[in-house]
């Protein structure tokens, strides 16, 4: 919502602001972000650029949290360029910053696509925030999208979709808003539509339009929505500049466009960690609570073992009264009890009628001794068992709280934070343990103090290492055009792996592939989220949406 094209429209109006000022610091701290700095010869302004997925945006902020420890420079060549002039490309999702000798183009498309690029004045790009290698010295062009009306759409199209993706450009809530106006089912097909409908729609979208663009106060906004199959609750949380109704709860609204935009982003990140986090503890919280559990129902055993106890020791009694200490041979014997009940007693025919009776004690004062370890491990596992019941429980009361407004707000994650450092030791111990326990399913690669390569053993693992254990932007390598293991890179330095550890990485690759034998072979790699499986594939098939390739000797590596 936060790249729509019309709200982009309201912003560029904002930025109108940076004319004339100069460009005096670029950088980045955190991934995914970047921040330039422009002095108007009063004050600094900063602007912020987003690329981190379901967090893109970019907004005007007052100050930053510049900080020297992780702060990362960028676009060295625009430091003291003044901007002439800032506008939106023309039914385009991209920002137009015109400085004196060069252009910085922000591109809001959404997802993987959005980038910050410079150019010079031949429409050559010379630095990029993402990717800089794949797209440097290639020349910027941009096409002006063909804009399409609402009734020149398939007809199999649903109504919304071509509503949302019209010529009015208005996105999947703005076209719902329209719809809900017109009283139109969202979900229909355009062939369902008669000429008025199409009027209708038609003349509410300029409507809609004129107020969005027009408006002087902005909405932080949130739905609720609820899975049937679990009962839980989630919410969707969008920054408006208007109020919609599929949107009923409004968090926050001001007449400051960019305020509420760093709070929409504050409030997103927030709900994302905190679900992250949410999700990690409670599975650490049932998996130890089962656990426990099974500990302190074994203990009711205890009951049955007290019982063979009393058996043996009655048995070495009564074999007290058998007529003949030493006879073997014999795998049982009948005998009459304290209460004159006849009992049939077994017996190890190896052994004499002494060596049952020494037998049937040993047994005795073995299990009696087993039951006294289980009662001491009992009141220590009962007592374990209780305080997982009640960590659990206290990390349940954090999202069964009713809080004050009926979306997510802060106020969970501040509690959740809370709970996280009450039981530190516990959840940090915990996590260490499953990292170590995934790591130790694949093959482990030093190749640096701070890059290791985890290599897949098979099909079933390859996926594991894939999709389980390795994340977004670690870079993933394998043997292009054959078999072999998926590879992960866990890199903990400043920025893209340098290039001797990647070529290390394709080499290893190379090694655990049907090529291992080979000359040159061409290895691919990518980031993680590049990497998809398709629906039934097979185990260890994957697609690539994007690749570089590299050629490497196939050979391993150690410190």
């Amino acid at each position: 919502m936060l790249n729509n094209i019309h709200i982009l429209k309201i912003l560029v109006k904002n930025f109108q602001e940076f004319v004339g000022s100069k460009l005096i610091d670029a950088y980045t701290q955190f991934k995914g972000i970047a921040t330039l700095e422009f002095y108007d010869g009063e004050e600094i302004k900063y602007l912020t650029f987003s690329t981190i997925p379901d967090l893109e945006g970019i907004f005007l902020k007052n100050n930053s949290n510049k900080k020297k420890s992780n702060r990362h420079s960028i676009f060295p060549k625009l430091m003291g360029e003044i901007v002439q002039d800032v506008h939106l490309i023309e039914n385009n999702r991209i920002i137009k910053f015109q400085l004196i000798n060069f252009t910085i183009y922000f591109l809001l498309y959404g997802k993987s696509q959005n980038n910050i690029l410079v150019v010079n004045s031949t429409n050559q790009i010379i630095d990029a925030f993402r990717h800089p290698r794949e797209i440097i010295d290639s020349c910027f062009d941009y096409s002006t999208n063909s804009l399409r009306n609402i009734n020149e759409f398939p007809l199999e199209y649903k109504i919304l979709r071509a509503v949302a993706n019209s010529n009015f450009l208005l996105g999947k809530h703005f076209a719902e808003e329209v719809l809900q106006q017109v009283g139109i089912n969202p979900q229909s097909l355009l062939s369902d539509l008669a000429q008025n409908d199409f009027d209708l729609i038609n003349k509410a979208s300029i409507n809609l339009i004129s107020k969005i663009e027009s408006s002087k106060t902005f909405y932080i906004l949130s739905n609720q929505i609820e899975n049937p199959e679990t009962k839980s609750r989630d919410y969707e949380i969008i920054m408006s500049p208007i109020l919609l109704t599929n949107f009923p709860q409004v968090i926050a609204k001001s007449d400051d466009v960019n305020y509420l935009i760093t709070k929409t982003i504050t409030l997103k990140r927030n709900k994302i960690r905190f679900n992250k986090l949410y999700k990690q503890l409670e599975q650490i919280n049932l998996n130890f609570l089962k656990r426990s559990e099974k500990r302190v129902k074994d203990y009711f055993r205890i009951e049955e073992k007290r019982e063979l106890v009393k058996k043996y020791q009655l048995f070495a009694e009564l074999l007290y009264s058998a007529p003949n200490m030493k006879e073997k041979n014999l795998s049982q014997i009948e005998l009459e009890d304290y209460e004159g009940n006849q009992i049939v007693i077994s017996l190890n025919p190896k052994l004499t009628i002494i060596e049952n009776i020494n037998s049937y004690y040993l047994k005795s004062k073995k299990i009696a001794k087993d039951i006294e370890i289980a009662i001491k491990s009992y009141e220590k596992n009962e007592k374990e068992y209780n305080n997982h019941k009640d960590r659990y429980k206290e990390l349940s009361s954090i999202v069964n709280t009713n809080t004050k407004s009926d979306y997510f707000d802060l106020e969970k994650y501040y509690d959740l934070e809370k709970h996280f450092k009450k039981y530190q030791d516990f959840y940090q111990s915990k996590m260490q343990q499953i990292e170590q326990n995934i790591a130790e399913k694949f093959r482990k690669i030093p190749l640096s103090d701070n890059a290791t390569l985890y290599v897949g053993k098979d099909a079933r693992n390859n996926d594991e290492l894939t999709f389980g254990f390795g994340k977004a932007n670690d870079l993933w390598f394998h043997l292009r055009g054959g078999s072999g293991s998926h590879c992960i890179l866990k890199f903990m330095g400043k920025g893209d792996p340098p290039k001797e550890i990647i070529e290390k990485a394709a080499a290893i690759a190379a090694y655990y592939s049907s090529q291992r034998n080979a000359g040159y072979v061409p290895v691919i790699y990518t980031y993680r989220k590049f990497i998809r499986k398709p629906k039934g594939a097979n185990p260890g098939a994957v697609v690539v949406a994007k690749e570089e390739v590299t050629m490497v000797q196939p050979k391993t590596f150690e410190l």
